[in-house]
């Protein structure tokens, strides 16, 4: 028998989230999405214009003058979306299960001509990398679960035993496709829904209480989700062949920054992903108005920022995580964006 229900997980997880917001906005935005010119405009703004409460309409109207920007993720995330949380389109480097947990929702995709889905209660959607989208809830009591899942809590090795042409299956396996993502979304209607929310409940309460294995336990309920839906019909499958190479490599190669900042070069880069490093320094810079370097010092001072927050590593094991050869480049580098050493920096954040 469960101590608490499966809502009272999301108002809790909520009240994380707006507390987080209040007080680390303009990280959250940081960490949440690519940081194209729309969000360097906004970010300026919010520099300007500190202890205003502007951040809502400033934002929404910003994404409106500017292309749909682009969600990054680096640890797996479940929320809820109701109404007033704003329809905005944007894509993502990751794998997207939007659940109808009560009443329904318009589901807009934007890719080709831009249409709109209705998904009803019980029903879910399944939105790959790089398919631009919104979601826009009419009614107030209406309530939609997202799981935001980075390609690295699935593995496709666990569903061998399922047919190649199964929708699922080719979603999981041409999500990382070098010439384009298919199929674009797909749509289920949950036969099995309290199974389902069993596994919803599980996803959210491991996300919170993080206890010992919590990231294990999450990839295990996220093989047991796409396990039910293996095993049904999907109400539709959809893919959008105006999803080219170019669009799709970009995301996956700041993923693979995030995921080898300890020893990625644009040399690896080259090797790994079949495209020529010059290229490469290019699309980043063009699209996060960020070079390489500048990226993945990025990363590695978030890492270091995390390391030094949550764990007792010294600065010199931190280093070593990070990939540098010395402790004197962490420092170095530290200090120049925080403008204080990481020592201090460890013991600012235990005093709060």
């Amino acid at each position: 028998m469960k101590s608490t229900s499966l809502m009272d997980l999301v108002n809790k997880q909520e009240e994380i989230n707006q507390k987080r917001a209040i007080n680390n906005f303009i990280e959250m935005l940081d960490e949440e999405f690519v940081l194209g010119k729309v969000f360097l405009k906004y970010l300026e703004f919010l520099e300007r214009e500190k202890g205003e409460d502007y951040q809502d309409w400033v934002f929404y109207e910003l994404l409106q003058n500017d292309g749909p920007p682009t969600k990054k993720l680096k640890e797996f995330d479940i929320s809820r979306q109701m109404k007033g949380q704003g329809m905005y389109l944007h894509k993502h480097t990751y794998i997207e299960v939007d659940y109808v947990l009560k009443g329904y929702c318009e589901y807009h995709i934007a890719n080709d001509n831009q249409l709109i889905v209705r998904l009803e209660e019980k029903q879910l959607c399944i939105v790959n990398q790089s398919i631009v989208h919104g979601i826009d809830i009419p009614d107030e009591d209406s309530i939609v679960i997202k799981c935001m899942i980075p390609f690295r809590y699935l593995d496709i090795r666990e569903f061998s035993d399922f047919d190649d042409e199964n929708p699922v299956i080719l979603l999981l396996k041409q999500s990382l496709d070098e010439a384009m993502v298919k199929p674009g979304y797909i749509i289920y209607s949950i036969k099995e829904f309290q199974l389902f929310e069993d596994i919803i409940y599980d996803l959210f309460f491991e996300f919170i209480e993080r206890e010992g294995g919590w990231r294990q336990k999450i990839k295990n309920r996220i093989s047991d989700l796409f396990l039910m839906l293996l095993r049904d019909q999907p109400l539709k499958s959809y893919d959008f062949e105006s999803i080219h190479k170019d669009e799709l490599n970009i995301t996956k190669v700041l993923e693979y920054i995030r995921c080898h900042y300890q020893d990625v070069t644009l040399q690896s880069l080259s090797r790994d992903l079949h495209f020529h490093q010059n290229y490469i320094s290019r699309k980043i810079k063009d699209t996060i108005s960020m070079s390489f370097q500048e990226f993945l010092l990025d990363v590695r001072m978030k890492e270091a920022e995390r390391l030094l927050s949550e764990t007792e590593m010294t600065v010199k094991d931190i280093s070593n995580q990070l990939g540098y050869k010395k402790p004197s480049f962490l420092y170095k580098y530290f200090k120049a964006k925080h403008g204080i050493t990481p020592k201090k920096f460890r013991e600012y954040k235990k005093c709060f």
